[in-house]
Order: C-alpha cells, then structure tokens, then sequence
C-alpha cells in the first residue's frame, strides 16, 4: 500500500446540521445526529429562531465560552458557531416601527430575534412611531449587512398585540386564507354532492348502528365507529371519511392542502388544511347524513387478537354524534350503578328486589340528567367498545408500548376571545376508547399496504438514542427513581424496563414529572417512505390513516390503499412520497409549536388577570436560578430560591433540590408550594413567582 504523502489532503468532514432553537437569552442550540451544540449570541451569522443550519464546532470551547459571556454555562455541550443558513423559517415578523432617518426600523416583538429590520421610508410614508407592524423580510443579516423588508400591514397597539394569536400566526408564516381557485372548486363539489349513490364500488352501511366520538368543539368529524358480536369476540368498524373521493391528486385543493399539510388547532380558531365546504361539509361524517367513508373492518376473538380485516369503500350515515365528555358521563353512571349492585349483592340478605329496582331507576335518572339519554344499541356498543379498549390497551403493555402519564390544558373563551377558564384534558376511557380504535386501524392498513409493497407514507418513531438514555439513568438514579432498572436493557431501550419507571412513580406527579423526563430522551415521530416501525407504540407497521380531513399523509395513505384494493398502480412514487414526507415532518413540527404556542399565550393572558393571587403548585425543575412551579393550570413558572423569608438557598442539580442555607429547608420534585403570582411577560411569555410556603 503506497505511503500517504504528508501534506496529503484529508477527506474533509461534514459540518454538522440541524435547526437552530434560540432563546428568549439571545442564545441558541442546534440538535444534530452528532449531539446539541451551544451556540453563543455572537456566533449565528444572521440566523433566526427555526432556521436549518450548518454549524461548525469550535476547537477547544465548551459551552458558554468561545469568548461570549453572555451564554450561561450549563453542563458540557460542545460550542459551536452556525457556517451557512440552509434554509429560512422566518419570512416576515411582527414589531414596533422606529424611524431613523433615512430609514425606518421595525424592532421585532419577538425577543428570540435579535436583528433589527430597516425599511425604506419611501415605501411607507404614513407609519408613525410606536406602531406595530408586519413586515416581510427581503434581505437577511449577514456579517456586513444587516436586514432590509417591507412592511405588509399595520397592526394593534402593542399592549395588546402582546396577547394576540394574530403574532403567532405571522411568526409561523401560516397561511391566512385560500386561493379563490380552491374556494371555487370545494363550493362546487359540495354544491354538485346530492344523495350518496351506493353502487358496486362501494358497500351500503347505513343499516348499521355507526356513531361519532369528538370533543365537544369539533367541528369536523373523520371518523366513526361501529361494533358488532361474533359468537367469540366483536368485529370493530373503523370508518374514516373518503376525503380521497373529493380531493383529487393535482388539483388546486390538492395543492393547497399539500402546501398546508395539516390543519393547525389553535386556542381561539382553527387554520383548516380544507376549506369548510369539505372539512366542516360533505367530508365530515355527520349525524343523520349519508357519506362516503374508506371502512376498515376489524374481526377480535376474545382475547383481542385480530383474527382478520377487511378494507373497502363504503357509504353510511352516523346514527349519532357524541362527545368524550358525553360518553364518559354514562360511563361513570354505569361504573356507579355496578358499584351499588356488587354493593346489594355481598348484602344480599339486607337487600330487597324493590331496593335494587330503585337503584335501577336512580341509575336511569342520573345518566337522563347527565344528557347522556343515549339508545339501547348506543349504550350496547360503547360497553362493548370499552370492553374491547381495555383489551387493547393490555396488549399494547404486553407488547411494548410506552404509556406515560401526561394531562394538557385548554384555554376556555369568551365570545370576545378573552380567557375565562381552564380546563385539564386527562386519559378517559371515553378517550382512550377511539384512541386505541384508531391505533388498532392504523396499525392494519399499514401492514396491509406493506405486505403489498405499495408505496406509503408511514408514521415512523425510531427507538432512543443509547447515549441520551444512559445520561437519563444517571439522572433517574441521583433522584431516586429507578434504582431497581437493569442497566442493560434500558441503555438498550427495552420498552418494559423504561415503563417500569413510570409504573414506579404511585405518585401522579412524580409520574408525570419522569414521564416528560422519558419524552425528552425521545426522538421525535416523522413521516417516511419506508416502514420502519413505531417505537413508542411496539409496533412494526404503523401510518397515519384516520383523519384525512385533517393530515395530507393521512389523504396519500387513503390514495395508496384505494389504488390497491382497485389493483391500480399508485399515482405517487415512493420517490415523491419521501419528498413528501421530510415536508410534511417539518410542517407537522410548526403546526405543534403554533397550537403550543397559541395555548400558552393564552393562558398567560388568563393568569395576567390574576396578579397577586396566591395558588398551590408543584416543583417540576430545580436549577441555580430557582425552582420552577407548575401551577393547576399547567403553566411553569420560575420561583427564586431567596423569595421565602429572605432566605438564599443552595441548588444541588444532580439531585434536583435546593436547600436553605440558614434552615437546611429542602426543595424537591413534586413538592407542593404555596406561590403567589407576580409578574407575567406577554412578550416572552414568562411567569415569575413568589414562593410564600412549602407543604
């Protein structure tokens, strides 16, 4: 082998790539395969919050250094600095216009963006100082040139822009309405729809006792299901609208939907990936009207093992349109009357027939008040579908599915779009009843299109990555809450032995506390052309399929099984499909920031209100600059350490507590608190506590 020459050039390495997360600091970090990467204020090259960019790490710097003292040093994460921006997340921004002749300038509200946007003045002659505005952004900030655009419409004063989704809808360029070419074409589609016909290319359900499951909100409804008795199990119908039949491939509506790719659920509206004349009209499955629908036929022996399935085109018409909150009420009604007959029962000998009938009678009382009055058949088949989730559900642990415990909030309005209330989303068994329905479909037609070999979009959640899982060991460990975890297999990320942490936390909190801890360890679920298997579920084949009104993979998926079942080639190439889904993926993600974002802001706008007032809450986060406190309403906020009784306290970060240094008082996860509010930001959306008492 000939000798390389000394001054021989090396294969160069690639610089690493990522998306830049910055925060409300001035600082940022970029997550990559090779790690997350520090990246100091000084060191991202025009970049903003969202971008992709290529970084380069920075020889012999740690984190927080490089010679930028403003970043923190928070643990070892390599430094690095942002080389090229591959791609912009931010076309146009929200902000307050300055003039600075021969210029104007527009500050922007968003603190996460540091550059200044200047303007000509030529072009917008009439702003006045102090106005809130958008402007889009036509050259980006270098190292010689800073960022140039124009503005595209004045805005609200800024007091109360502060707590206007209208920001969050700008910063996440979405879009703010369709073309008039896809608004023609879904009026003309719901205009031309009359009676279903039901031919031979699609089966006549509307003889069955099928029904819809949403929040009490919805609007769109893509799914329904049905049940049925075998002589050992059930047969579970699925039925998802038949978006596929209105939306067709290369059409405007399709393009646009393509575009959006999914709907965005924000707290005081809705952004529809379709327009309401199909997302709200003829695609939606609702009560007492005849629609088209892809079923997925689902044959369960008794121990909810899927004997067979079958898929097909079909017509029916939803018997009724329920709610979670309706079918959980008869439920819990049912639970009760279950509760007393056991009761009369083991007490049998006290119990009369006419004591039992009057059980009977309450029983029906309750769930008439309860609104939940529902038809026998109705009643029949909800037992029978909890019956069949709770079977699921078992399977699925025996399987390997991950199940943490989370809760989430909703901002309840007023007509005027103010917050008035809250309200704790949990895990019912109304909920978790269409859930694994869905699952359980999703599941089928994945396998189904797999063993074909028809190009898909899968849903795709890859296993954790060894190394995040041996950091959150330690960390688990130090707090105490998994020392009886085989090292091995959690490294190794066995399903079982990371559930066995959650299953080990009796506490709620705590549960939910170590299971946001497991989520962050996570990657995150994609869409791919491949089908490589769902971890978070145990699953091998897995795709979205159950709400097409909703998810443009969901409307490929249906395409790719409806050109099956027809024995017709697919239209989209597994080459497109792949393209298709890194867009869906990203959209996906800043779809999820925006309803996030949307739903914080205004929860920040409902605890603005409450100054002063003092509530329980819980630690979740131990760091030197204090203790963070989850407050009822989900929101965290930071409680500095000196605020009780004027005492400093002492943060010990591997076991997650801080402790008085006169009293020795110890702060720890999952710790009551007494706080009072204090300030709330409407700009950076940060809470400040006052921490008066421990429980």
């Amino acid at each position: 082998m000939p000798r390389q020459k000394k001054g021989a050039r090396r294969q160069p390495h690639p610089n690493p790539e990522g998306v830049l997360s910055v925060t409300y600091g001035g600082y940022g970090f970029v997550d990559c395969p090779e790690g997350q990467f520090f990246i100091p204020e000084g060191k991202m090259l025009g970049a903003m919050h969202g971008d992709r960019v290529q970084i380069a790490p920075l020889k012999g710097a740690s984190r927080g250094a490089s010679g930028d003292s403003r970043g923190p040093r928070q643990g070892n994460r390599p430094t690095a600095r942002v080389v090229s921006v591959l791609s912009r997340a931010v076309t146009s921004l929200t902000g307050t216009f300055e003039r600075l002749d021969p210029f104007g300038v527009v500050i922007p509200d968003d603190p996460r963006i540091s550059y200044d946007v200047f303007i000509s003045l030529d072009q917008a002659p009439d702003l006045m100082e102090g106005q809130t505005v958008r402007v889009v952004i036509d050259t980006y900030p270098s190292r010689y040139e800073a960022a140039f655009g124009h503005v595209v419409e004045v805005l609200e004063a800024q007091p109360r822009f502060a707590f206007d989704v209208n920001r969050i809808i700008s910063e996440h360029n979405l879009p703010a309405s369709f073309s008039e070419e896809a608004l023609r074409e879904a009026a003309s589609l719901a205009e031309s729809w009359g009676e279903a016909p039901c031919d031979g290319q699609r089966r006549d359900l509307r003889q069955r006792t099928i029904f819809t499951i949403d929040p009490d909100d919805a609007k769109d409804f893509d799914d329904a299901l049905s049940v049925e008795p075998l002589a050992k199990g059930w047969k579970l119908g699925v039925h998802i609208a038949d978006v596929a039949h209105f939306v067709k491939l290369g059409s405007c509506l399709d393009r646009e939907a393509q575009t959006r790719s999914t709907s965005v659920y924000l707290a005081d509206r809705v952004i529809p990936m379709l327009p309401e004349a199909l997302c709200n009209g003829v695609c939606s499955l609702q009560e007492g009207v005849d629609r088209f629908c892809m079923t997925v036929d689902i044959c369960l022996d008794g121990d909810f093992q899927v004997m067979s399935y079958e898929m097909y085109p079909s017509v029916i018409c939803s018997s009724k349109r329920l709610t979670y909150n309706q079918v959980q009420r008869y439920f819990d009604a049912e639970d009760r009357l279950a509760d007393r007959e056991c009761q009369a029962s083991v007490c049998e000998d006290r119990a009369s027939a006419s004591e039992r009938n009057s059980a009977r009678e309450a029983h029906t009382a309750a769930v008439a008040s309860d609104g939940s009055d529902l038809p026998q058949e109705i009643r029949q088949a909800l037992l029978a579908l909890r019956q069949i989730s709770r079977g699921l559900q078992r399977q699925a642990r025996r399987r390997g599915s991950v199940q943490l415990v989370s809760k989430e909030a909703k901002v309840v309005l007023d007509d005027e779009g103010k917050p008035c209330d809250v309200k704790i989303r949990v895990a019912t068994d109304a909920t978790k009843l269409v859930e694994e329905a869905m699952i359980l479909a999703n599941q089928c037609v994945a396998k189904y299109l797999e063993e074909r070999g028809v190009p898909c979009m899968y849903r795709v959640h890859e296993a954790p990555d060894p190394g995040k899982l041996t950091d959150l060991l330690q960390e688990l460990r130090d707090l105490g809450f998994a020392d009886d975890v085989d090292t091995a297999r959690f490294v190794e990320g066995d399903h079982h032995e990371l559930q066995k942490v959650v299953d080990a936390q009796r506490d709620e909190t705590l549960g939910e506390i170590v299971s946001g801890m497991l989520l962050r360890s996570m990657k995150r679920a994609v869409y791919k052309e491949s089908c490589l298997g769902h971890y978070a579920l145990g699953l091998q084949e897995y795709c979205h399929f159950t709400s097409p009104i909703r998810r443009y993979p969901d409307l490929l998926v249906h395409r790719a099984l409806k050109a099956c079942l027809a024995g017709e080639p697919v239209a989209t190439s597994t080459a497109q499909m792949a393209s298709l889904a890194d867009h869906c993926s990203v959209a996906e993600r800043e779809a999820d920031k925006a309803a996030s974002e949307s739903q914080r802001m205004k929860l920040m706008e409902y605890l603005s209100e409450r100054i002063g007032e003092m509530e329980w809450g819980t630690i979740v986060r131990v760091t030197d600059t204090g203790a963070y406190v989850e407050l009822p309403c989900t929101v965290v906020g930071l409680a500095s350490p000196c605020t009780e009784g004027g005492e400093s306290f002492t943060c010990f970060m591997s076991r997650q507590v801080l402790v008085g240094d006169v009293s020795g008082k110890v702060l720890r996860l999952g710790q009551k608190v007494l706080v009072r509010i204090a300030e709330v930001n409407g700009f950076t959306q940060r809470l400040s506590l006052d921490l008066l008492s421990v429980r």
